[in-house]
């Protein structure tokens, strides 16, 4: 990645959120954190937490069906923000935040003062030496296993709440949901705005000295950055005004103010040619990127571009 920043892109990590997706999770894991360390420090084997779970109601295989529905909601939600503006995206994790909250509240302050109670009975009967010191961690632990079912059965209530609460934001945003797709491994995903410095690959952000702009209806973009992102080689011919775009199975050439391209060598006329912009070349975003096999759509109300390969 850090080859792209000759070309007049600079990495930004961006501010990840999405909070309200991630707090029952994040709570869950915390307390089988808790849990194990309960079990390592009572000097027992873990068979003793997993009978604890058990009587609460504990069904593994259901954690881990919720937990993969989460990841996946939360991975949605994550590309639903990162689809809009940026001054877009603080209101849209905002709106969910204030919307899993009028249902659930504030769970970890919640968690916090339950626990909190239990923790001070507990060194009450403690200090009425009613309970030894190795009751009184049993007790914390189960009071902990308590808490881990309750945790399953919020994460039960919050997926399907979720789904509801990131389908209005949909409506209320007004994003195109046909131009986000699932992140699988390997997925390649681009976007950039018209007129607009940052552009995303991945998850990295970037800075564009050149941003796209828009030219007899198609969207131009830098020759550099495209190229890069899309895994090609890239060779400018500054005598010819030609880009070459290679990777293992396409060779694309281009030519400034010319709309004949060679794929592969066989001519082709494209619909806007390659120009110069304050200096910098310009090429056209989707025949570059379908010509490298990968797939483009245009979100019409944000003017962005997103690429992504195709599955």
């Amino acid at each position: 990645m850090n080859e792209r920043r000759s070309s007049g892109t600079v990495p930004i990590n961006p501010a990840k959120g999405v909070t309200a997706v991630k707090k029952v999770k994040w709570l869950v894991v915390v307390l089988i954190l808790l849990m194990s360390t309960s079990v390592l420090m009572l000097g027992c084997d873990e068979a003793i937490l997993e009978e604890m779970l058990k009587a609460q109601g504990f069904d593994e295989a259901r954690w881990e069906e919720l937990e993969q529905e989460m990841n996946a909601l939360e991975d949605y939600a994550e590309r639903l923000k990162e689809s809009l503006w940026p001054e877009d995206q603080i209101a849209f994790e905002e709106r969910l935040q204030e919307i899993m909250e009028e249902k659930f509240g504030d769970i970890e302050t919640d968690l916090e003062e339950q626990m909190a109670a239990i923790e001070a009975d507990i060194e009450q009967q403690l200090d009425n030496e009613e309970i030894t010191e190795l009751e009184a961690m049993a007790l914390m632990m189960e009071a902990m296993a308590g808490f881990f079912i309750e945790m399953l059965h919020l994460m039960e209530e919050a997926v399907p709440h979720m789904r509801e609460a990131l389908a209005e934001l949909v409506e209320e945003f007004d994003i195109d949901v046909t131009a986000i797709r699932e992140f699988a491994p390997g997925t390649v995903l681009i976007v950039m705005a018209i007129d607009d410095h940052f552009a995303r690959v991945n998850e990295q952000l970037y800075t564009l000295e050149q941003p796209p702009v828009i030219q007899d209806g198609r969207t131009l973009v830098p020759l550099r950055f495209i190229g890069e992102a899309l895994g090609a080689s890239i060779n400018w011919d500054r005598d010819s005004r030609t880009v070459t775009y290679t990777t293992p199975d396409t060779k694309i050439l281009l030519t400034i103010d010319n709309t004949t391209a060679y794929i592969n060598g066989t001519p082709v006329e494209i619909e806007v040619a390659p120009t110069l912009v304050n200096g910098r070349t310009l090429v056209p975003a989707r025949f570059v990127s379908e010509a490298m096999g990968f797939k483009t759509d245009w979100v019409s109300h944000s003017r962005q571009v997103i690429i992504t390969s195709v599955q």
